[in-house]
C-alpha cells in the first residue's frame, strides 16, 4: 500500500475556475446552431450537475431529441481546448504541494469526463501527479452518489476515515455525506 491518507478534490469550482470555460464552450455550441449566447449567470444553475443536464438547460430552444448531440459537440470543442478562460485558484499549487511532501494520495472526483477532466490538470497543474482521475464514466454512479468517492477510495486502496473529499457544490457536500 503505497499512501495511508489521500485527498480527494472535485476539479471544477475547487482546483480550477473552468466557469469560463464551460460557459465558452457552451455559447459555442449555441452559435453552432444559431442561438445567442447566454451569460455566465444564466448558465450557473445548471453547473454540476453533469453535462447532460447542463446541455438540456443550457439550451432548451432545442428540446430533450437534441440533447445528446449537443453534449457532443460541447465535449469536442472541451476536449479540444480545455483551457480557454480558466485559471487555477490561489494557493492550490501551494496546497498540492503540501500534500505531495506529506506522500498523501491526492485525486480527483469531478463529473466532468475522465478524459476531459486529464487534459484539464495536465495544462492547468502539470507538475502534479494525481493518483487517480474519476470522472462519471470511470464510476458506477456520479456524485452526488455515494459510489462515487467510494469507488476512488477503493482505487486508491484507502479507507473513508482516512480520507478528505473537498468540494465546491451542494453536490459535493451531498456525496461526502453519503459517503
Amino acid at each position: 500500500k503505497l499512501y495511508s491518507f489521500a485527498y480527494i478534490f472535485d476539479l471544477d469550482g475547487t482546483l480550477i475556475d473552468s466557469l469560463g470555460d464551460i460557459c465558452g464552450h457552451m455559447n459555442h455550441v449555441r452559435r453552432d446552431f444559431g442561438l445567442a449566447e447566454r451569460s455566465q449567470e444564466e448558465l450557473v444553475p445548471f453547473i454540476g450537475h453533469g453535462v447532460d443536464y447542463l446541455a438540456g438547460n443550457a439550451i432548451p430552444e432545442l428540446g430533450p431529441e437534441k440533447v445528446d448531440e449537443i453534449v457532443t459537440r460541447f465535449r469536442d470543442y472541451y476536449r479540444s481546448e480545455p483551457h480557454v478562460h480558466g485559471a487555477i485558484y490561489p494557493g492550490v499549487r501551494e496546497l498540492l504541494s503540501e500534500i505531495q511532501s506529506r506522500r498523501a494520495a491526492i485525486a480527483v472526483a469531478t463529473n466532468k469526463a475522465s478524459d476531459v477532466a486529464e487534459v484539464a490538470l495536465k495544462h492547468y497543474l502539470p507538475e502534479f501527479n494525481f493518483q487517480y482521475i474519476a470522472g462519471p464514466d470511470r464510476v458506477s454512479h456520479r456524485k452526488p452518489h455515494r459510489a462515487h468517492l467510494d469507488e476512488v477510495l477503493s482505487k486508491l486502496g484507502i479507507q473513508a476515515q482516512n480520507a478528505v473529499f473537498v468540494g465546491d457544490h451542494d453536490v459535493d457536500q451531498q456525496c461526502a455525506e453519503a459517503a
